[in-house]
This record gives structure tokens, sequence and C-alpha cells, in this order.
């Protein structure tokens, strides 16, 4: 009778440990279609952010032009009309009108305004340097739009702006006259590439997600390590990952291609999901990274669900050594291997609540600050702040570089740890 009792049972709780996996696979197959619909959605915002900004640009950018087409002005009122118009969106850095070598007077050789609102002055960039000279690497918002037409530029290092900028070009050209229809300047609507950084913290990335944004031609226009905008690009990113699933995600961004990778991230040990797009007016790409505790919230359902699991496993284990030894003598040996395999069961989930409590538990903690295990992480939450700040209307706060240099480290229990060294 009781051989059946413990069949009966254990038949019964194998049906629950089914249904139990089962559940659990469901659940996790919903939790990964939930952070892909999460991710995507964010990325679909960042790109269309930064669509209807590039818009705005273009937008008032061809309206000017029309307006240098359709009148002749004066120096006063054009340099006038260029200080109006650079305020009227919070994007623009400044505008630039360039004509060509005397085209606007003939007794002027070159001659281009260009106001920039953060210095609040005028510059003229003729005087600067020659922008008609197509030897120089910052003349080629000028040179190359006579020949390629209205294009955004490469991100460079403006001169005149003293900070790195990307700009809008649009050629204008005579309407009246001998020499209608004649190429006659530029219109340059000049935005900072600090901007995008910006937009990229106005969205929920998590607390150690981040995004970027490259040009057409993969160099960095946003990025959580300030010293690779401008400067560096998709290529040196590849040089420097390892992982080949980012390798292969930034190939994908190089090849104008849209999509995602999922990989497991070495120095937070987290699964991560790294989704890339493109900006179509412009043809820039972006990217986000999230990481899967970030859009998830709820690591204690795991846990409960875990732990559920490897109770009901126990318990069927424990039945299945009852069925075998139920037998009214058993030997030494056989008694001896009983309680091995029942102690080994039960210090197995010991060890996995144990293991549970200090990963997927402590991952919820929302008040907890996320870890800095590189210099992008590091980066991201110093520009974070610098975005908080700036959104609340607050003087910026000064970054200052530290390091710590541990010279004495001793665990007095475990919970408690002196340390000491240098600042």
């Amino acid at each position: 009778m009781i051989r059946k009792i413990l069949y009966a049972i254990t038949f019964l709780i194998t049906l629950l440990l089914a249904y139990l996996i089962f559940n659990f696979i469901k659940f996790s197959y919903k939790q990964d279609h939930l952070t892909l619909i999460k991710g995507t959605q964010t990325t679909t915002e960042l790109k269309k952010n930064i669509n209807n900004s590039l818009s705005e640009v273009m937008n008032e950018g061809v309206a000017f032009k029309q307006l240098l087409e359709t009148r002749e002005f004066s120096l006063e009122a054009l340099e006038s009309l260029i200080k109006e118009r650079s305020f009227k969106l919070t994007t623009i850095l400044g505008i630039t009108v360039a004509y060509e070598a005397y085209s606007f007077t003939n007794t002027k050789k070159l001659y281009a305004p260009y106001y920039d609102k953060n210095q609040n002055k005028l510059i003229q960039i003729g005087e600067l340097y020659d922008y008609t000279d197509p030897s120089l690497e910052t003349s080629s918002w000028y040179v190359n739009v006579a020949q390629k037409g209205p294009h955004w530029i490469e991100p460079y290092y403006a001169k005149g702006a003293q900070a790195l900028v990307s700009d809008y070009s649009i050629p204008f050209y005579y309407t009246n006259g001998p020499k209608k229809g004649q190429y006659r300047g530029v219109v340059t609507m000049t935005i900072s590439l600090k901007g995008f950084t910006d937009m990229i913290h106005s969205i929920s990335l998590g607390k150690t997600g981040f995004g970027f944004v490259t040009s057409e031609k993969g160099k960095l226009l946003a990025h959580p390590i300030n010293e690779y905008v401008g400067l560096k690009n998709i290529y040196d990113l590849i040089k420097e990952e390892k992982n080949e699933a980012l390798i292969k995600a930034y190939q994908g961004i190089l090849d104008h291609k849209t999509g995602h990778v999922t990989y497991n991230d070495a120095s937070k040990k987290q699964k991560a999901l790294f989704f890339y797009d493109n900006v179509p007016i412009s043809n820039w790409k972006i990217a986000v990274q999230f990481f899967k505790n970030d859009l998830l919230k709820n690591q204690e359902l795991y846990k409960r669900k875990y732990i559920n699991l490897s109770i009901v496993t126990s318990f069927l284990f424990l039945l299945l050594l009852a069925n075998f030894y139920n037998r009214d003598h058993l030997s030494t040996s056989e008694i001896w291997y009983l309680s091995l395999f029942s102690t080994s069961i039960l210090l197995a989930n010991i060890f996995l609540i144990g293991y549970l409590q200090h990963t997927k538990a402590n991952a919820n903690v929302r008040n907890e600050s996320p870890p800095i295990t590189d210099k992008t992480a590091l980066n991201n939450i110093v520009n974070a702040q610098l975005f908080k700040a700036k959104k609340l209307s607050k003087p910026p706060k000064k970054v200052v570089p530290t390091g710590i240099y541990i010279e004495r480290l001793e665990f007095n229990d475990s919970y408690n740890v002196n340390i000491s060294g240098t600042l």
C-alpha cells in the first residue's frame, strides 16, 4: 500500500515539475519578447527624435536659401538676418552664408559671416581661412556642395565655432541678371555634436545602457566616451572589440543594415541586447545597447521560479530515492548512499538560493548605483549627471578625474572590510 502511495505522489510531483518547466520556458520566452519590444521601441524613439531634429534644421536651411535667392541683402541686413535665424532652433549652433569669390560685392573676395550662439558674436570665416580651398579639411562644408548638392557634412573641428560640429550645407544660385542659374554660394546650418549625446540621455536606457550615433561614413557623432566623438569611427570599434556578436553588429552598421544581436557581457555578467538602425533623412546610424535586467525590472519573480523548480525537483529526487530504497531492511552501504544523496540534494538547494540572493535578487535593487566596470560605463554616468543638471537649469557639475590606489585590504567579517590607500 505504501509503495502505491509513493508511486502516486511521485507521479503527481512529476506532473507538477513538468508544468513548472513549461511555465518557466513560457515565462522566459515572454520576457525575452518583452525586452525585444522595449528595446525596439526605445531605438525607434531615438531614431524619430534625431530624424525630427535634423528635419527641422534642413527645412530651416531650405527656407533661408529661398530668401537669399529671392532678394538682395545689404551687409548689415544679411548679418542681422543670420543672427535672427540662428535663434529660431535650439539645435542650431550657428548659421553661415558663404559666397563665391566676389559674388557678394565686386570689392570683397571672400565673404562668409557666421553667427555663433555660444560665443554670441559674428565671425567672418573668410578672415580665418580660405574656405574655397579644396585642400583644407575644414572647407568640406563649402567646396563639396556645388558638386553633391544639399547634404550633411562629415563631422570636423570648426575653427569658427571652436567645437566639433556637423553641417547641413545647401547651395544657392543667382535667380536674376546675366548670371541667372549660376552657383553663388552656400548656406550652412551648423549643429553641435553634443546635442546628440543629450538626446540619447533624454530617453530611458536603464542604469547601464548606452547609445551612440555615427555619420554616414561611420564617424562617431555621439558616444559615452567623449574622447571618441569626432575622432574615432566604427572601424576603430571593430578593432578594439573582442565579442563576435558586437563585431557582427558593427559590420551591419557599416553595411547600412538594421537589426539587433544578443550576447553575454563578460564584464557585467549580464545578457545584453544591441540594436542598430539608420536615420533615413541623413543616412546616419544609431546604436543602442541595453542590459536585460534594466529592461525587465522583475528579477525577483525569476528568482522565485528558480526556487520553485529547485524545491519540486529536489522533492522528486527524494521520492525516487524513497521508491528505490523502499525495503524493510537496508544494508549499511545503502543507508550511507541514501544519506549522501539526500544531503547532496539539500545542500544543492542551499547553494542555489545563496547564488540567487547574490545575483538575481541584487540586480533588482532600484537604489543601487550601476557598476562601473569600464570607461564607457563611467562616461555614461558622468554624461547623465551633466544632462540632468542642464535639464534642471542648474550649473554643470565639475568633472574631476580620480583614481584609487589600494595599499591594504582586510576582511573583518562577512559584511565589513577595511581598505586603506590613496585617492
